[in-house]
């Protein structure tokens, strides 16, 4: 519903942001949180979208997927410093959260992964 806070999956990308659409495990993760995913409407599991594309959906809260080379610590200060997205609710009300790799793919660690983001999108709500 209305109250739920719009979510969009950072996963990593600078000229494109790679993210998840609605077949991929971020969208039950958000959904099952209590969030509105951003890219639902994205028949794909990840995939690239235009930064255009995330500030007209303006995400609420941006959660990072803390794997690879680029630490999440360094997707947030991108994010953060990208002058692209300064008017992105997200990033005004710094609603940055950040969850391992393993919490978004298929594992035991999903349901904790599920119970993390809602502690953390109650205490965002309008």
């Amino acid at each position: 519903g209305a109250d739920r806070p719009r979510v969009f999956l950072y996963d990593d990308g600078r000229d494109k942001p790679l993210t998840s659409g609605r077949y991929a495990g971020p969208h039950d993760i958000i959904t099952k949180a209590g969030g509105d995913h951003v890219m639902k409407d994205l028949d794909d599991t990840w995939t690239t979208v235009g930064w255009e594309t995330v500030v007209q959906r303006d995400p609420e809260v941006i959660v990072i997927n803390d794997y690879g080379d680029t630490s999440a610590a360094q997707k947030e200060k991108f994010l953060k410093s990208y002058a692209p997205l300064r008017n992105v609710s997200a990033i005004k009300n710094d609603r940055v959260f950040t969850l391992d790799y393993a919490d978004l793919v298929e594992s035991p660690r999903n349901p904790d992964a599920i119970a993390r983001l809602a502690t953390y999108l109650r205490s965002v709500k309008r």
